[in-house]
């Protein structure tokens, strides 16, 4: 296997002229390259998180908002049925109390 030539060494290319490593300037475009790509990625992730927090933030949204209704629900339901006891009480038709 030929060994890489060192950087400014002049090596065969592949139509069999002459061709000279630049380190400095094939490196650096490499390197900008992977920069660009390494950014970009870090910017989709970003977005990404952005939008999976908004995602779980309205989840909560709705969840606490079901979770009012319930509880409004209850509380109605309660009222109410005290006060159909206390109708039932004054009436004397107390069979409702005989569990209490």
């Amino acid at each position: 296997m030929a060994s890489l030539p060192l950087p400014g060494e002049w090596r065969e290319g592949r139509d069999g002229s002459a061709l000279r490593e630049e380190p400095a300037a094939a490196g650096a475009v490499w390197g900008e390259r992977l920069e660009r790509k390494r950014e970009k990625k870090k910017e989709e992730r970003k977005e990404k998180g952005g939008k999976k927090r908004e995602k779980r933030r309205e989840k909560r949204k709705r969840k606490r908002k079901r979770k009012r209704k319930r509880k409004r629900k209850r509380k109605r339901k309660r009222k109410r049925e005290k006060k159909k006891k206390e109708k039932r009480k004054e009436k004397g038709k107390c069979f409702l109390f005989h569990r209490n």
